[in-house]
């Protein structure tokens, strides 16, 4: 690595991507609580409100948004992985509720039975888990891609401040040096470890 791009990768470092202290993190949750997707209309009859605000408060700690686009785009997150937690529990509730109704079964073909007369029913629950997780992923990649993006520089020709400057920094705004968001990777110091190739293979939906 060149000495300017360590230079850039240093001062990009030294911006916060969210907070690392537990104050901090609490201000980013109760800022979560303000966003759209944290709302009664998110939450039906027998689903808990405070559960909802747990997950909400969790991803914004996780990927700490910095712009009005990305929070948008982490709402989608959090609605996509509600919904895809209520289907599963609705998958479950249906087939326990086609059990109950079956009659002059045997209980050993109790799950034949099932598949039989309300197997469409439970293909109908699958599809819509696997699109729910299609487009939680979906915005997933979009957010790391918008966080991936530089931050952009204020002075290009300002030199790499030294401890005692990181250390003024840190005292003006109140934080520590950012250990990065969710998206992000710690950088490796040379070159990274030999490793085979791993086989093709098809991911197949349970």
């Amino acid at each position: 690595m060149t000495q300017s791009k360590l230079n850039a990768s240093r001062a990009n470092g030294r911006k916060s991507h969210g907070p690392i202290t537990s104050a901090g993190k609490n201000r980013v949750s109760q800022n979560a609580l303000k966003t759209g997707i944290y709302a009664q209309s998110a939450v039906i009859a027998g689903e808990d409100p405070e559960q909802l605000a747990q997950l909400t408060r969790d991803y914004y700690i996780d990927f700490t948004p910095r712009t009005s686009l990305m929070r948008d785009i982490l709402d989608k997150v959090i609605h996509e992985s509600w919904r895809s937690q209520r289907i599963a529990r609705g998958e479950t509730k249906l087939w326990d509720y086609a059990l109950s109704k079956l009659n002059n079964v045997r209980p050993e073909h109790g799950e034949a039975a099932v598949l039989f007369y309300s197997g469409d029913k439970l293909d109908r629950a699958r599809r819509m888990y696997d699109s729910s997780n299609h487009l939680f992923y979906r915005h997933v990649d979009r957010l790391c891609l918008l966080d991936s993006e530089p931050i952009p520089e204020t002075d290009d020709s300002a030199p790499i401040s030294t401890e005692s400057s990181t250390s003024q920094s840190n005292e003006t705004t109140g934080q520590t040096e950012s250990v990065g968001s969710f998206c992000q990777t710690p950088a490796q110091d040379g070159p990274p470890a030999d490793q085979s190739p791993a086989p093709d293979s098809d991911i197949i939906a349970q």
